[in-house]
């Protein structure tokens, strides 16, 4: 063997290490395709019967907007809500309404991207709503997310 012969080994081992750690990174990442992380969520409250977001709502709105501008690979999912009190059929379309008037804000007001943000759910009545009127459970929660495979969740 010739003294270079030593050198270009070293550099083909040098080569073939980085060239392993990226394809454990990569099939981490194909692992992680669809496994989202939950960045923020923001919960938006309305008054009974009410569709309209008040000014505090909207004020929590624009700071979580701002959050989600600054993230990587971004997606907002949208679910409205209502309380106990009413019709089912009524709460469950109010609860449809106020997620879509959540989601035109964010797209209009905030800048978000429209193909950012998913397509707003009526869930109906709150999980924590109990039984009568619970101005906690008359809510839009807007949570952010990343799909680990898609973006890391780090910062741009």
């Amino acid at each position: 063997f010739k003294s270079g012969d030593f050198k270009t080994a070293q550099a083909v081992q040098a080569g073939v290490a980085t060239t392993e750690a990226q394809a454990l990174a990569n099939k981490n990442r194909l692992n992680d395709f669809g496994t989202n992380e939950k960045l923020a969520s923001a919960d938006v409250l309305f008054a009974s019967g009410s569709t309209a977001i008040s000014a505090q709502g909207k004020s929590d709105l624009m700071a979580f907007a701002q959050k989600a501008k600054a993230t990587k690979g971004y997606q907002v999912a949208v679910m409205g809500f209502t309380d106990s009190t009413g019709d089912a059929t009524a709460n469950q379309r109010r609860s449809r309404m106020r997620a879509e008037t959540v989601i035109n804000f964010l797209q209009e007001k905030a800048g978000l991207s429209p193909a950012r943000v998913l397509a707003g759910n009526g869930m109906g009545v709150a999980p924590d709503a109990g039984s009568g009127s619970n101005s906690g459970a008359r809510k839009v929660t807007a949570t952010l997310f990343v799909d680990k495979g898609v973006a890391d969740g780090s910062q741009q």
